[in-house]
């Protein structure tokens, strides 16, 4: 562990920012869908993904791998195709997306 660790992929600020720019690009490519990270999320994970010894945009990959289904039914219910992930999507992407999508839901009904 101490070797996977030890050659992680170290990135710095302005490299991070480009990354994360990159993912959002490809996601948004690939979805119709824009994100944005606020930058506490970017500092969160950095963080993460330096202690998974992957790359930024690899672990972004990964750690969003489902994030496009939530996002469209949100996309659905309230016609946003924008949305912004704070440090909660970063610390646990399924639960915070499952309190949007609950949420657009309620304001669908409203």
């Amino acid at each position: 562990m101490e070797t996977l660790l030890a050659n992680a992929p170290e990135q710095d600020e302005e490299e991070v920012d480009d990354t994360l720019q990159n993912f959002a690009e490809s996601f948004s490519a690939q979805h119709g869908l824009t994100i944005l990270f606020t930058d506490d999320a970017r500092k969160e994970l950095t963080r993460l993904a330096r202690a998974s010894s992957l790359s930024v945009f690899d672990f972004c990959k990964d750690h969003f791998r489902d994030l496009h289904f939530g996002l469209k039914l949100i996309s659905g219910n309230t016609g946003q195709t924008e949305f912004e992930l704070d440090k909660s999507f970063a610390e646990n992407p399924d639960t915070a997306l499952s309190q949007r999508v609950v949420a657009s839901y309620n304001e669908k009904k409203s």
